[in-house]
């Protein structure tokens, strides 16, 4: 049946469409404002859009628009679609219209889905022009009452009656947070009614008379408070209560929903605060105690929600403390978790927190993907919270440089609860896109997923393949959100499929038309076709091309297209190339300069068209003349220069490391750039071939640098010392963590794993997982260079060989020989990356094993470990596992 109404819908649409398109101009404006006021906006939005393509000016139409859109967030917002709200808001604010064409109902409307900075920012725009809106300052003055400080008004005009009032009620909010509503009353006496803060010393009011027992007075002040108000709830049940002779008790039965107004008043963010706080793993039998009685008070329908919660926020506080400053203690937590929580709720716990922490976070994904059944019945609501745990997997792996084993067995296992194909259980590019391709199937509209999934490294046709899929999945749950249709336009130039390409951005401009990223890459696409007809001889149609560039009129790619003119006429004509430049650049400022040069001489460069030396020996000499006046921009405006250009450009350009341009004249920026943005260049340039200027350049500035500066100049220091070969250990590395404060700490922290990326063997392994005592013991680094193990001691390999046992802890037993075989072959394939051995020659890595099994202790779990892989099938071992414990391998 709702089939059938779906289909006489649609056939009734198609009949309506030819006449929609045959109205004039204002009948399409009629019936848009129609179909507005009959709260319809999307029919509307429909109207207002055909009325802007026949001609219709943005001044007439996008105020019509704004409504419109405003309407349909709002609506969103109320069924619960939050992510769909939040792409219209976007849309919105590309029609934003001029100030004196808003009404108080537009503001009002706008404020209240709007963050404080955005509606504050909009608010004084429109105060401006208009006269204040009461009701849009008790949404501010809500926003207030409801916990968030009043500091977000300070900007506010002075004219203002919210700012007038806002420190008097805060005083007074605070005073009724704790229960002292009589001195909070006292306080906000001077609030006149026309204040927006004046329904707030109503409800202030009506509470002192319900304690008095004075229902007529506390009746009369509920009437009077606004349906917007936060406590609306508590003030209809309370306005229900029948007023004839009630004594306390009565009322009390009579309405048992805010139990805190007979009893103690309850602030839940004070109260989670003050115990986390508090909490200590020292007296779990008080702390225990103390999570019920919180738990219990909360949220007494489902109090083992909040124990949950609480448990997981102990553990977040200890684990950030003890990797601060002492070694974290599981056996108390564990006996705290034990004394709150079911076995099967201990164990949700351990996968969410293995799931943070392993270092092997596909493992601790699949096991908690397995038990989503008991913790969400719902089947949608365990599709989402499957779809978050393998964006949060996939974000850990791909940020955190965590290695997957390059092995299909280890993980053939997780194939499944993780979504890879079988076929790719080789390939570690293709199991993070298959894995984020799965989180975007069962979750669409989570923005996050196909975020993740987009950044990935993608060089094979499949891996682009499969992005494709994905975000057109994306692009169909989301129809509002131009996002998703400019990441597939990117995916679509890398495969050199130009005219889907355009196809998808067209789809993109008819969603969001006034959008600034949607203006950029609608511009881009005008370039990217004016190379293609370059390279293809056909230049009548690169000069329109450049021009339809230009009349998109977007700033951001001002540069690109000044930098294309010149690029395509000094390929025509080479020997011109200083006029056409100077013709080009002539009264541009300093900083616009640098940019079109740099991207020029990165499109000579770093491509492989021919081009005349002694015209690129002009255009450098130019440059470099630009150069030397460096010293007009700031710090800032260096690193902007430098930063590497997005991946779309890439369809425009042969390279996005304009770095590269700026470092061989290093020599020019070195003594403008503070220490603070040096960090900045370290992340853009760091490799191999700039280790020297790195580290010269620490030397020359860590004598007079402050903190946190020199401490993270010293740890990238640290760092290109390890890759050098100086065995510093894991020493120098301790002393800097030791002496940073919390800050500089998770400063550290951030640089250690993006550094991860850019080194191999125990040094990654350590700055992954920012724990560098793995240094100690063992000069893996050195292992090429040094044949002789015999000075390394007992304690050396005792250290080594014990990576194979914390994390997997399995105990083998002959019944169940084929998990036991998985653990010992996933440990020691850890064990080889961990010796960074993986690649060296066959000699070297049986030398370690003569060495290594040269102890008792060692060679007896070696025999061990060595009877579980011969469970494996040969093939599905690599060759330095087999050659490290089974003394075999091929020929290398």
């Amino acid at each position: 049946m709702a089939k059938k109404k779906k289909k006489t819908q649609r056939n009734k649409d198609k009949q309506v469409q030819p006449q929609f398109k045959k109205l004039n101009l204002d009948q399409l404006l009629s019936q848009g404002k129609q179909f507005l006021a009959n709260k319809n906006p999307r029919k509307a939005l429909n109207y207002f859009k055909m009325a802007l393509k026949k001609g219709a000016s943005a001044e007439q139409v996008n105020i019509y628009i704004f409504r419109a859109y405003l309407l349909r967030e709002s609506q969103l917002r109320e069924k619960g679609m939050v992510r769909e709200a939040e792409a219209i808001k976007k849309q919105a604010n590309g029609y934003f219209p001029e100030m004196d064409q808003l009404s108080g109902n537009d503001i009002t409307l706008y404020v209240s889905t709007s963050s404080n900075k955005e509606a504050l920012n909009a608010y004084n725009k429109y105060i401006a022009v208009h006269k204040i809106s009461p009701e849009t300052e008790i949404i501010f003055a809500n926003r207030i009452f409801t916990g968030q400080n009043p500091d977000f008004i300070n900007n506010l005009d002075e004219a203002s009656p919210l700012k007038r009032d806002a420190d008097t009620a805060y005083r007074g909010i605070l005073l009724m947070n704790d229960g002292l509503w009589e001195d909070a009353l006292n306080v906000l006496r001077p609030i006149p009614r026309s204040s927006p803060f004046a329904h707030i010393r109503l409800f202030c009011r009506a509470m002192v008379s319900f304690y008095n027992e004075n229902d007529a007075d506390m009746f009369k002040a509920l009437s009077l408070i606004p349906d917007n108000f936060p406590l609306i709830s508590i003030v209809k049940g309370l306005s229900s209560i029948s007023s004839a002779g009630m004594e306390y008790n009565s009322k009390k039965e009579s309405f048992p929903l805010p139990q805190c107004l007979w009893e103690t008043p309850v602030n839940h963010e004070r109260i989670i605060a003050d115990f986390i706080q508090k909490s200590d793993l020292n007296s779990p039998d008080r702390t225990a105690k103390l999570i019920r009685t919180i738990s219990d008070t909360l949220y007494p329908e489902s109090p083992q929600v909040v124990r949950m919660l609480l448990i997981q926020f102990i553990w977040k506080k200890n684990k950030e403390a003890g990797f601060q400053y002492a070694s974290f203690n599981d056996d108390r937590f564990n006996a705290l978790a034990e004394k709150n929580l079911t076995p099967e709720e201990i164990n949700q716990l351990n996968c969410k927190i293995n799931l943070l922490y392993s270092e092997t976070p596909w493992v601790s994904a699949s096991e908690y993907i397995k038990i989503l059944k008991d913790e969400f019945t719902d089947e949608q609501d365990r599709k989402i919270a499957h779809s978050m745990v393998l964006i949060l997997t996939v974000n850990r792996i791909y940020n955190e440089n965590i290695h997957i084993p390059s092995n299909k067995y280890p993980m053939e296992q997780y194939a499944d609860f993780l979504g890879i194909e079988p076929a790719n259980l080789r390939n570690d590019e293709m199991i993070l896109i298959d894995m984020a391709a799965k989180a975007v199937q069962l979750d669409p509209y989570n923005i996050k997923g196909y975020e993740i999934l987009v950044q990935l490294q993608r060089t094979s046709r499949s891996a682009k393949a499969k992005v494709e899929e994905s975000l057109n999945l994306v692009i169909k749950a989301l129809p509002d959100d131009p996002a998703p249709c400019l990441e597939l336009a990117t995916i679509l130039y890398e495969k050199n499929a130009f005219r889907k390409a355009e196809t998808i951005l067209k789809e993109a401009i008819k969603r969001a038309p006034y959008d600034n990223k949607v203006l950029e890459r609608h511009a881009l696409s005008f370039l990217i076709s004016a190379g293609i007809n370059f390279n293809r001889g056909k230049f009548h149609l690169v000069i329109d091309d450049i021009k339809k560039a230009a009349a998109v009129n977007c700033s951001k790619i001002a540069p690109f297209l000044a930098e294309k003119k010149i690029f395509f006429q000094i390929m025509d004509e080479p020997k011109k190339s200083d006029s056409i430049i100077s013709s080009e650049i002539k009264g541009l400022v300093l900083y616009e300069k640098l940019r079109i040069l740099s991207i020029l001489l990165l499109d000579l460069t770093a491509s492989n068209k021919v081009f005349p030396n002694k015209a690129l020996n002009k255009i450098t000499k130019i440059f470099n003349k630009e150069l030397k006046q460096i010293n007009e921009l700031s710090s800032s405006n260096i690193i902007s220069l430098m930063a590497p250009l997005e991946r779309a450009y890439l369809a425009l350009l042969p390279s996005v490391r304009i770095s590269d341009i700026f470092i061989k004249r290093w020599k020019y920026l070195s003594k403008h750039i503070k220490d603070t943005d040096l960090i900045i260049i370290f992340d853009y340039i760091f490799e191999e071939n700039t280790f020297g200027l790195i580290e010269k350049e620490i030397h020359k500035r860590t004598s007079g640098a402050v903190e946190p500066q020199r401490t993270i100049m010293n740890f990238y220091l640290a760092v290109i010392k390890y890759i050098n070969n100086e065995n510093i250990g894991s020493s120098r590395f301790n002393a800097l963590i030791n002496n940073a404060d919390p800050g500089t700490l998770k400063e550290l922290q951030t640089i250690s794993r993006k550094l991860a990326a850019h080194t191999s063997g125990p040094l990654q392994s350590a700055l992954a997982v920012f724990n560098f005592d793995m240094l100690d013991g063992f000069c893996f680094n050195n292992i090429f260079d040094d044949d002789d193990y015999d000075d390394y001691d007992d304690d050396d390999f005792d250290n080594i060989f014990n990576m194979l046992n914390p994390d997997f802890g399995f105990d083998f037993d002959e019944n169940d020989m084929l998990p036991a075989a998985d653990m010992a072959l996933k440990s020691a394939e850890l064990l080889v990356q961990s010796l960074g051995i993986k690649g060296a020659p066959n000699g070297i890595i049986k030398e370690l094993r003569n060495a290594m099994r040269s102890d008792f202790k060692i060679r007896k779990e070696f025999d061990v470990i060595c009877n579980m892989l011969k469970q494996i099938k040969d093939k599905e071992i690599s060759r330095e596992v087999k050659i490290l414990f089974l003394g075999k391998g091929t020929k290398k």
